[in-house]
């Protein structure tokens, strides 16, 4: 995790993200807190974007930044978005 994003995330407090899927094959990184309000609105959208829940909160997963200030992304969250050795986190 980037020295200026670690900085943001203990100044909330935060230690633990909600990485998912997104539609155009990235990951999409929420502290906690964002990932609430954001799962919370993707769950309020009509049945008829039941494709869009089912890519947000069907593959969100809960991770925790580790002592080294790294996070370890799951496997299959790791091959949708055709993740190799280098990350850009934006």
């Amino acid at each position: 995790m980037p020295a200026r994003h670690r900085e943001v995330l203990a100044a909330m407090g935060v230690n633990q993200l909600t990485v998912t899927k997104h539609p155009e094959g990235s990951l999409m990184i929420f502290p906690r807190p964002a990932w609430e309000n954001f799962r919370e609105k993707v769950a309020a959208l009509p049945m008829a974007a039941s494709g869009w829940k089912g890519t947000f909160l069907g593959k969100a997963m809960d991770v925790d930044i580790d002592a080294a200030s790294r996070v370890r992304i799951g496997p299959e969250l790791h091959a949708a978005a055709g993740l190799k050795t280098r990350v850009i986190v934006l």
